[in-house]
């Protein structure tokens, strides 16, 4: 593909995975503003977070099998008006029980996007090409909810309806880019049957590989860890350390720093190695820096960058594990690409409204919490993915072994 047309899609792909991130975290800032005029407490506010995480999980199982049956374009253009929809009505929300449903088919709509431009980038790249589509894909959709924060934090003080406003406006803007510059990509060859035993089949496959499985588990784990410093984040730093809204979305520019950093690596790392060393490399990293994390939330030292620093060292690789872990996985199923796209984001979003959910459930007035949330969450990423290489290994040696027994 030529350059200029490469950097075009790029661009309107990097557009529509914004918008899922965006809408999740640029209100943050503005909760404990939302529970007090909603007259709920700022903890069930949270809550709205994982609820958010719920729909996209859900939304991206729906999504992924009709977007390879009915093709990529309408289920984008469909999502974006059921966001649009949601947003809309959110600005005139009086009730936080209407609030919340609306956040929910906010995220319906959100997810649409997600999952269908991993199978566009399948369906219109191969080779180094990809890997760099997806790994700058990824760092928009990594780097979209750090940079949401910022920006929720400058508009929080004109008010926190404005932030659905914009949202709203985002989403028009986003339904006429799709419709003028976007072509169907997904060939009428491809297209996927749409009975529910063969969609089921098809997830069951994808999930049930001892090759994909630990890769896929291992990149929900650590999206769940980033999910969880998204939702316990307003408690820790604002509540706890006492900083201000503004300097909340500031501390937030770290993260981006650290994610634009660590996937501006990615191809170069990708280049000399493979997408699976790079990961596990990676997962060391993030592990490493979740362990830091618990001690300084034991030490209980002042400072609110004994916490931001050890958080900057599991973020800062988000961007190359979901990169590599996307590659691969889609570079095993290319034929029923969307549908590997939803499996693995519907498990990314649960593992986040799950992290989330367990993060809120405690409350201990420390950052405890918040930091043994994102330890298990390095752990089991680190593990699935160890685990899960050692058996596919050991199998192949197996395979190996009863063919040269078979050849004698």
């Amino acid at each position: 593909m030529q350059k200029a047309n490469f950097a075009r899609v790029l661009a309107i792909l990097c557009m529509i995975c914004a918008l899922g991130p965006l809408s999740t975290d640029m209100y943050l800032p503005s909760i404990p503003k939302i529970a007090s005029d909603l007259a709920t407490s700022v903890p069930t506010m949270q809550t709205t977070v994982s609820i958010f995480f719920l729909g996209m999980a859900f939304g991206q199982v729906i999504y992924g099998p009709l977007a390879d049956a009915f093709g990529r374009r309408k289920i984008i253009l469909v999502g974006s008006f059921i966001f649009f929809v949601a947003s809309f009505a959110a600005i005139w929300a009086d009730d936080f029980r209407l609030f919340f449903g609306l956040r929910l088919l906010q995220s319906l709509g959100a997810s649409a996007g997600v999952v269908v431009i991993n199978a566009i980038m399948r369906d219109m790249f191969d080779g180094l090409e990809f890997v760099r589509a997806v790994t700058v894909t990824m760092l928009t959709i990594n780097i979209a909810p750090l940079v949401a924060p910022t920006l929720g934090g400058l508009i929080a003080p004109l008010g926190w309806r404005l932030v659905f406003v914009i949202l709203s406006i985002y989403a028009l803007c986003l339904m006429g880019v799709v419709r003028l510059g976007l072509k169907e990509t997904l060939d009428e060859s491809n297209r996927q049957s749409i009975r529910p035993i063969e969609i089921l089949s098809n997830y069951r496959s994808i999930l049930s590989s001892a090759k994909s499985f630990g890769v896929i588990f291992a990149q929900m784990a650590n999206g769940a860890g980033m999910f969880a410093f998204i939702a316990g984040s307003p408690y820790v730093y604002m509540s706890l350390y006492g900083i201000s809204e503004s300097m909340y979305g500031l501390l937030f520019a770290a993260n981006i720093v650290s994610i634009v950093v660590g996937t501006s690596f990615n191809t170069f790392l990708v280049r000399r190695s493979s997408p699976l060393k790079v990961m596990l490399g990676a997962l060391i990293f993030s592990f490493a820096g979740s362990a830091l994390l618990v001690v300084s939330a034991h030490a209980r030292f002042e400072s609110v960058f004994s916490i931001v620093i050890p958080v900057v060292m599991f973020i800062c690789v988000v961007g190359i594990v979901g990169s590599n872990s996307t590659a691969y996985i889609l570079g095993i199923y290319k034929d029923k690409a969307a549908t590997a796209s939803g499996a693995m984001g519907f498990l990314r979003f649960a593992g986040g409204a799950l992290a989330g959910f367990a993060l809120n459930s405690f409350e201990t007035g420390d950052a405890l919490p918040f930091a043994y949330t994102i330890f298990v969450c390095a752990f089991l990423a680190l593990a699935s993915f160890v685990l899960s290489r050692m058996y596919v290994r050991r199998a192949r040696r197996l395979e190996s072994a009863c063919g040269a027994d078979s050849d004698r």
